[in-house]
């Protein structure tokens, strides 16, 4: 078995053939018989894996419904892994958001605009909504487990949050509850935009039965 030295060593020299490889190739070599093309293509293959891990997910399931909803589950950690990969992670369940909306708060005292100030308090009250829904669905009080959030996070730092499972508040990472971070700024800048909009239309249509439940 080689060592981690050596694999470093074999992916950086793939890396400087297929460098000479494909400047042969844009240097106008005449390559009739193709054999260089299928050595790029073989040294690719060969340096993705010294380079990088390969998975293969195996679903199965009684039936087709529930072969189909597993599907949506695997395809929905896939796309959050990549994400994670590309942007990192941070505190899931919410917890972050209510550290924004800490911040948010400060800001809003330092504006002098009427309109900036008053966004900034908006927004700040709608970055706790996701741990005040996941803690009232537990069956908990939402307004009392942010408040106890912001003070595990005064004490102990941000990555502190609300566990829904156990209804304890427990470091975050610790307890492997992580969101995208690329998500979580997605859902924040989607939010913003459907809100924009609903600034200058003259009517909603909404859901009636949503509606009596207030949701």
């Amino acid at each position: 078995r080689s060592s981690k030295e050596e694999v470093e060593a074999r992916a950086q020299t793939l890396t400087q053939e297929l460098e000479w490889m494909k400047d042969k190739i844009m240097s106008g070599y005449d390559d009739k018989d193709g054999s260089l093309k299928d050595a790029i293509a073989e040294y690719t293959e060969r340096l993705g894996r010294l380079t990088s891990g390969i998975a293969v997910v195996e679903i199965g399931s009684s039936t087709d419904l529930e072969l189909k909803e597993r599907l949506l589950r695997v395809e929905d950690a896939l796309m959050a892994s990549r994400a994670a990969i590309k942007d990192g992670v941070l505190p899931g369940g919410g917890s972050v958001l209510v550290h924004v909306s800490k911040k948010l708060l400060e800001l809003s005292k330092t504006q002098t605009d009427e309109s900036d100030r008053l966004g900034a308090l908006i927004l700040s009250n709608a970055m706790k909504a996701p741990l005040r829904n996941i803690a009232n669905n537990a069956g908990y009080s939402g307004d009392m487990v942010i408040q106890m959030v912001e003070d595990a996070q005064k004490d102990k730092g941000v990555s502190m949050g609300y566990d829904a499972a156990t209804g304890a508040i427990v470091d975050m990472f610790d307890a492997g509850i992580i969101d995208p971070a690329k998500a979580t700024r997605a859902a924040i800048e989607n939010s913003a935009s459907v809100a924009r909009s609903f600034l200058t239309v003259d009517g909603l249509v909404r859901d009636k039965l949503r509606a009596m439940a207030g949701v």
